[in-house]
């Protein structure tokens, strides 16, 4: 029960107040760490103001995912419309040895978004192009007074059916998690999740905190960059490896059973349950709790009203599926206690709960109709993706590899606006761009051309093995074309990116002494790129700043996707992965028999698939990640 005075009602929106307008005044150039402290805030108030006085959730849910998500990779959006400005202002060239046909002067923004007497100074093509980046712009300037009103239409009605988008964030003060789950035309699903919630309930001080996790994890990597740079075959080594792999499953088994125990199925993919065994377990859920015969329970029947708790979050429960484990069931149950104890006068205790009864029930309950979030595989996969926003605090953790997305297809981006950029992309390389702003239409996978590709394969010369392995592969993939065994120029590293389809980097690290960041974030266009080396897709924790790192650069530039690894690896167990991938995508030689047809997956799907046959699972197979959204190769389009 809530007992909310008319002052402090007062004093909540009074903070609310101050609060938004900090966001308001500091968006376009303020402090990102200030903004980023002002949505935590913001979000935890409103939170504490919808408990107060039994706001709608889904009200709650839009305005704090609203916040929680303008905020992220601030950084990297303000340099995005710098870096679009900059492109529209010069003829579009994807080469510098060719010479513009005319050059033009323009003075300022609203020329670049406004004049349309230039069109004769391109070519149909170059014109789509410029179009579609003139669009983009006006979507980055108009974010700043963007409201939580425009939220949904901008950014999550246009999320494709069979995707998921779920953001994580982590307030480090407090240690609360918040997680936001997206769906086409669907109300956000927030969830605000203690990480100490259950160590708290067991009377203990200590629990599983953010620092403890990152220190664990930093613990491991260190420990497997000394071991990388000294490779061996010793038994010694070979064990002090097998160790790094098992104690990082168990950090990813801790952050899943620990942060988020029951809810972990907000974090996977839409099993398209049906609406009648959803409302049947609903109301199974609701019931469950009041039906002993307790005779303090007994007394409040009469007034036992139905919980408040989205539909969502009961479909999520639904993941568990037989899986559940009894913490997880407990966690859920203690959610569901506090749930009712916020919106009845006659408050339950956990102690008039039969906790092993009730736990025993509501696991039967999940077993009807069993969901199998382990059932994907080549012959029998649905299609669907989750894609992962992940805040400056979390990025660097291998979510992907959490035992509850392990075998599902699952990639990140860092902010829903770089999400919407390439369902904008997608749109315009499918020829939908030119389509009236209202009109609907159906979606289209984004497909690359498996004939037009570049590669750089052990430009160092020191990567024999690897050279060795795929060499044969790279020159006889129809249409393909590259560098092997020598220093490509930047001009050949940017062509390669500009002109190809896919673009493949086998050699250490992200290639950029090869090519600079400035120079491929400033191309319009970006291909589908492999960058197979160490540490290529890690982004560097700066503070209160925002996190940096090469892979921005190619996000900038439009890439679609980007396989990238988060740490450093070894060649041998790693080119067994690489291999794997690429004949699950169906990227083949012409000495192999193609499975295009057959295989039908998505780049993500195949990535998830290689993991499997790395014989170091975790410390090799969860290294390897995708920033993006699902590419198919042609041919191969699921949709």
């Amino acid at each position: 029960m809530i007992l909310t005075t008319s002052a402090t009602i007062e004093e909540i929106d009074k903070t609310l107040e101050y609060l938004m307008e900090v966001y308001e005044l500091a968006y376009e150039c303020g402090p990102t760490h200030l903004l980023q402290e002002a949505s935590l805030c913001i979000s935890m108030v409103v939170m504490t103001k919808a408990s107060q006085l039994n706001i709608v959730q889904k009200d709650m849910a839009v305005i704090c995912s609203f916040y929680l998500e303008m905020t992220k990779a601030l950084s990297a959006k303000r340099e995005m419309y710098i870096a679009l400005n900059k492109k529209l202002k010069f003829p579009l060239l994807y080469n510098d040895d060719q010479w513009p046909q005319k050059i033009t002067t323009i003075s300022s923004e609203s020329d670049i978004l406004q004049n349309e007497d230039n069109s004769d100074l391109y070519d149909d093509e170059t014109e789509s192009r410029r179009s579609f980046l003139m669009a983009l712009t006006q979507r980055y300037k108009n974010e700043p007074s963007l409201t939580y009103n425009e939220f949904q239409k901008e950014f999550l009605n246009i999320i494709p059916s069979n995707w998921t988008v779920c953001s994580i964030s982590i307030d480090i003060e407090t240690n609360d998690m918040y997680i936001c789950r997206y769906r086409q035309k669907t109300t956000p699903l927030l969830l605000r999740l203690p990480l100490k919630r259950q160590s708290c309930r067991e009377g203990e001080n200590d629990g599983f905190s953010y620092e403890d996790a990152l220190r664990e994890f930093n613990s491991i990597l260190d420990s497997n960059n000394e071991l990388t740079k000294k490779p061996s075959t010793s038994k010694k080594w070979l064990k002090a490896r097998k160790e790094l792999d098992l104690k990082l499953k168990d950090l990813l088994y801790n952050i899943e059973n620990l942060w988020l125990g029951g809810f972990k199925g907000i974090l996977m993919a839409d099993n398209q349950e049906s609406p009648s065994r959803v409302l049947k377990f609903k109301e199974k859920m609701d019931n469950l709790l009041f039906k002993y015969d307790n005779s303090k329970l007994s007394e409040k029947r009469s007034k036992i009203k139905q919980l408040d708790i989205e539909i969502e979050l009961y479909e999520s429960f639904l993941r568990l599926g037989s899986n559940a484990q009894d913490q997880d069931v407990e966690d859920i149950i203690y959610f569901l206690i506090d749930a009712y104890n916020k919106y009845n006068d006659q408050q339950i205790g956990y102690d008039e709960i039969d906790l092993d009864q009730l736990t025993m029930e509501i696991q039967e309950a999940l077993s009807e109709d069993d969901y199998d979030n382990t059932n994907f595989n080549v012959d029998n996969h649905d299609n669907q993706h989750v894609i992962l926003i992940l805040d400056k605090n979390v990025q660097i953790l291998p979510w992907e590899s959490l035992p509850c997305l392990r075998y599902q297809a699952v990639s990140r981006l860092p902010s829903l606006s770089f999400l919407r950029d390439r369902i904008m992309l997608t749109d315009h390389v499918n020829k939908k761009g030119e389509n009236k702003k209202d009109e609907k239409t159906e979606w289209s996978d984004y497909v690359i051309d498996a004939n037009k590709i570049f590669y750089v394969l052990n430009p160092s010369q020191d990567l024999k093995y690897t050279q060795k392995k795929f060499e044969g592969f790279v020159k006889n993939i129809e249409g393909s074309n590259g560098i092997i065994g020598r220093i490509p120029t930047d001009q050949e590293w940017l062509d390669g990116l500009a002109n190809k389809d896919l673009f493949m980097y086998f050699g250490h690290g992200s290639g950029e002494i090869y090519c600079r960041r400035n120079k491929i974030k400033n191309l319009d266009r970006c291909a589908v790129t492999l960058l197979f080396g160490c540490s290529s897709g890690r982004l560097k924790l700066g503070g209160e700043f925002d996190p940096s790192g090469v892979i921005l650069s190619y996000l900038l530039a439009g890439s679609p996707a980007i396989v990238a690894n988060l740490w450093d690896v070894t060649d041998i167990d790693f080119d067994r992965f690489t291999k794997s991938m690429f004949k699950n995508w169906g990227l083949n030689s012409n000495e192999e028999t193609t499975t295009k047809s057959k295989n039908n997956l998505s780049l993500i799907q195949a990535v998830t698939l290689a993991r499997k046959v790395c014989n170091l699972k975790y410390l090799i197979g969860s290294a390897p990640v995708i920033y993006g959204i699902p590419c198919y190769l042609q041919g191969t389009s699921c949709n």
